[in-house]
């Protein structure tokens, strides 16, 4: 059986887990390492890594061939042709105001596209704002990119009678490419995340919201901590993200909040756009679920205060409609996501929160402040909040949170929130012969494999921005180009 190892990265921590995961010494012996530089049509943040092109490209291979087997993936995509026209009568129904749910069209043409593209336009800041006239030309392109990427893998996956394949994380454009292709030939895909100094692996994905939560759920239950010993350690995760460890901590304290008031948390975790399967919306989206929000709560006669994400990169015209009506509303404080105010006094001053799905609904389990969910989010099967689906099960739970005080079991919601904690802070295997550092937003960096470099020097990681922000410049003047 031949083992194949895929890695279509798209930043330097993404770059550094696909050798990460060689740290198995079985993996080592079995597996060919697959690497593509940035040459794929649609540019996305590889091209941090490699800002000299070639010649960095192949610096990067000598020194990861002295850990493992590494192939360089193909250097020609453009030798698959793409029936771009295809797509054509396709996109003209599609309207990207809907959170990009009108993209599933394009998976009934290709496995995945769709979704893909999705995932893609939402986690890019500069492409949430297209306008009519730059969507046509940045759909095709970022069609043909992916296309090109799933039948690049159709052929090696044939030619090399690849059997099996670890991918990182699978949400990404390409990376989603490549684990459509596998799935239509029957190849089993492995996907890996990695948390700090250890790594997770799955057959089902990351954003397999069920599966995920029955993993964290069991673990707490089958772990060889003591209770004390399981809660201690959910204390120092918990107190981590109440500090400047957490990038996006705000300490400010000078907004005057309302007497009493239920305090609604927006959510900047776009990951879940494009795996529609798993993650429901019951309210269309998160700005329909704050007017709904805003109504029931004025309807209770109850203050709301909104704290949009210091990372929520919501600045649409369409955001901006429904926040300049809020406002109006003579029950709502508005607090945007340029303000330093601190969301923990926010939240703990409250008589409740409501979120979209963000991680304050588990911190705010843990210091036991009811919560509630208005749709799938990761943590939803764990004890932790209240689901919400209708505006009037909204109404029913603000009447209870006024009127019942010991309505919410909220000590086995601190313990829900404990599991989530001990879960990322034990879980998964170690890397047994890897470096790793702390790298921006939170996320680690492998910087030596055995006694290998892996990581640029700072002067070269900044000199990859900027050389990616060239990329992504050069990439739209072609889009207008044709």
């Amino acid at each position: 059986m031949t083992i194949g190892f895929f890695q279509f990265a798209t930043s330097s921590v993404h770059l550094a887990t696909s050798l990460m995961l060689a740290d198995e010494e079985s993996l080592e012996n079995e597996c060919h390492f697959y690497f593509w530089p940035n040459r794929t049509l649609v540019p996305n943040r590889m091209a941090a890594n490699f800002p000299f092109g070639a010649l960095s490209d192949f610096k990067f291979q000598r020194e990861a061939l002295k850990s493992c087997p590494l192939v360089l993936f193909h250097h020609f995509f453009e030798r698959f042709p793409i029936k771009v026209h295809e797509y054509h009568k396709t996109l003209s129904n599609i309207n990207l105001t809907d959170d990009f749910v009108s993209l599933k069209l394009l998976n009934q043409i290709t496995p995945g596209l769709g979704s893909a593209l999705a995932n893609h336009l939402a986690s890019e800041s500069n492409l949430l704002n297209l306008s009519n006239s730059r969507k046509k030309y940045v759909l095709l392109r970022s069609i043909k990119s992916y296309i090109q990427v799933f039948q690049n893998v159709v052929q090696e996956v044939n030619r090399h009678s690849i059997t099996k394949v670890y991918l990182y994380n699978g949400r990404f454009l390409h990376e989603r490419a490549v684990w459509e292709a596998c799935k239509s030939l029957g190849v089993e895909v492995l996907l890996f995340e990695n948390t700090q100094d250890r790594y997770h692996l799955s057959n089902w994905g990351f954003h397999n919201r069920n599966q995920n939560q029955l993993r964290i759920r069991n673990f707490w239950e089958t772990a060889r901590h003591s209770i004390d010993e399981r809660l201690v350690i959910a204390k120092k995760y918990y107190e981590r993200l109440e500090s400047n460890e957490n990038p996006f901590f705000r300490s400010d304290l000078t907004v005057a909040l309302p007497e009493k008031y239920i305090a609604y948390f927006s959510n900047s975790d776009r990951e879940a756009i494009g795996f529609w399967e798993e993650w429901n919306q019951p309210f269309g989206n998160q700005l329909e679920a704050i007017k709904m929000l805003a109504e029931s709560t004025r309807n209770i006669g109850i203050s709301l205060v909104l704290r949009m994400h210091p990372n929520s990169g919501l600045f649409d015209e369409k955001q901006d409609n429904y926040l300049r009506y809020l406002v109006e509303l003579s029950n709502v404080t508005l607090i945007l996501s340029s303000s330093n105010i601190s969301s923990y006094e926010i939240m703990k001053k409250s008589c409740g929160i409501v979120t979209y799905g963000s991680t304050i609904g588990l911190e705010a389990a843990w210091n036991k402040i009811p919560c509630a969910v208005l749709a799938d989010c990761k943590y939803d099967q764990l004890d932790v909040a209240d689901k919400i689906v209708t505006q009037k099960e909204m109404l029913d739970w603000l009447e209870k949170l006024l009127k019942f005080t010991n309505f919410f079991d909220l000590k086995k919601r601190r313990l829900g929130a404990a599991s989530w904690a001990f879960y990322v802070e034990t879980g998964g295997d170690f890397l047994r012969n890897c470096e790793v550092v702390p790298g921006t937003w939170g996320a680690y960096q492998v910087k030596r494999y055995k006694n290998t470099q892996l990581i640029h020097s700072i002067p070269i990681l900044l000199l990859g921005l900027v050389y990616l922000k060239f990329k992504k410049i050069l990439f739209f003047c072609k889009t207008f180009l044709g």
